[in-house]
């Protein structure tokens, strides 16, 4: 889709993931926010969190729908994510 949040945190040789918390806002602010999410700059907003680490225990009240980069990830009221650092092994073109 080629939206960023905070584009300049991704790194991935880091051992880090980037977790994007958004918060509640109105439909007006949205007005204000699209623009920010297609310049990368949303980050930059008080109505997203941009958190860095290398594993999240993530709890909700009610039962929530869970993504990993867009795609479905399972329905639960708890999540567990952590990086394995070097797990992926990427080979690339000289």
């Amino acid at each position: 889709y080629q939206i960023g949040v905070a584009p300049e945190l991704s790194d991935m040789t880091d051992g880090l993931l980037e977790m994007i918390v958004v918060h509640s806002f109105s439909k007006w602010r949205a007005v204000y926010l699209l623009p920010m999410f297609l310049m990368g700059k949303a980050g930059d907003t008080p109505y997203v969190d941009v958190i860095q680490t290398d594993k999240a225990l993530i709890q909700c009240d009610l039962e929530a729908d869970a993504q990993i980069d867009g795609d479905p990830a399972g329905v639960g009221k708890s999540f567990e994510v952590k990086i394995l650092k070097g797990a992926l092994k990427v080979i690339v073109p000289k």
